[in-house]
């Protein structure tokens, strides 16, 4: 006989799937310290997605594994600022990317790799020798780096501009002035900037690299005669010569035979023949 069948109603079920984000940008680095770097990252808000997970790597290829402080459950602002607190951490460059994170614990988007700037100085008998490596990834590109040098503590002040291209590493030789009197510890960091150096918010974009710092030895040139008729004028004047000193302390007395004070200054610019011309 003929064959025989039953069919069912159609029944459809509608999925809301969730909204995943459409963008994750890396922004930029920033080290706080030896042993913190700061790493922000811009996100999209409007979606239901807004877990995110940030992993690391020793190099650009990967592989890049979660770190265990990196974790956002819950994004509430579109700029997420990170930290990497292990150890020792600015002594070296590592990469840096954000993935966002479904409800299934899936990797749903990544962003552009970024990286921190790591900066080197090494000791020269009258220079530093100073190297930084690039920085990885502005969007728009890298436009200069900027090095500063900061002398015993005091404000930062620039020293050299790279607009360079294409390098992996960087170099500059810091020739100090021996009679400078230049202070006894310099620092050096890097800054660099992006070709456009305004987000979408008009914050100047940059990434900062790590801080390194040398102390050289403290040299102190006292002369054993002068000539305040001399026409070589350094020979009239009777005052230390200080290289690599730190002057925050600094004090020059000068006595006549008879032990009486005849000058006295804490500014190592100053003459100790200015009170007087005559016989002591």
């Amino acid at each position: 006989g003929a064959e025989q069948h039953s069919t069912s109603n159609l029944a459809s079920v509608t999925i809301n799937l969730p909204q995943f984000p459409t963008y994750i940008t890396g922004v930029n680095s920033e080290v706080l310290s030896d042993d913190s770097i700061k790493l922000v990252f811009g996100v999209d808000l409007n979606v239901d997605i807004r877990h995110y997970t940030l992993f690391k790597s020793d190099k650009l290829e990967g592989p890049y594994t979660a770190l265990p402080n990196g974790d956002i459950k819950y994004a509430s602002n579109s700029n997420l600022s990170l930290f990497d607190t292990t150890t020792g951490v600015a002594h070296s460059r590592h990469f840096y990317r954000l993935y966002a994170i479904s409800d299934c614990g899936d990797t749903t988007l990544s962003s552009n790799v970024i990286c921190n700037i790591a900066l080197f100085a090494e000791k020269g008998s009258n220079s530093h020798n100073i190297s930084w490596t690039d920085y990885k990834y502005f969007l728009t590109g890298v436009d200069k780096y900027e090095l500063y040098r900061i002398i015993d503590n005091e404000e930062s002040f620039l020293l050299y501009t790279d607009s360079s291209t294409n390098v992996e590493t960087f170099r500059f030789t810091d020739d100090l002035d021996v009679k400078a009197g230049i202070g006894n510890e310099q620092c050096y960091f890097v800054v660099a900037y992006p070709k456009k150096a305004l987000n979408q918010t008009g914050t100047t974009v940059k990434s900062t690299s790590n801080k390194a710092c040398i102390k050289q030895e403290d040299r102190a040139f006292i002369p054993n005669a002068f000539n305040p008729a001399s026409k070589i004028e350094a020979n009239k004047k009777f005052k230390p010569v200080l290289a690599f000193v730190n002057t925050a302390d600094y004090e020059f007395i000068v006595y006549n035979r008879f032990s009486d004070v005849r000058f006295k200054t804490t500014d190592p610019t100053r003459d100790g023949m200015e009170p007087a011309r005559g016989r002591w």
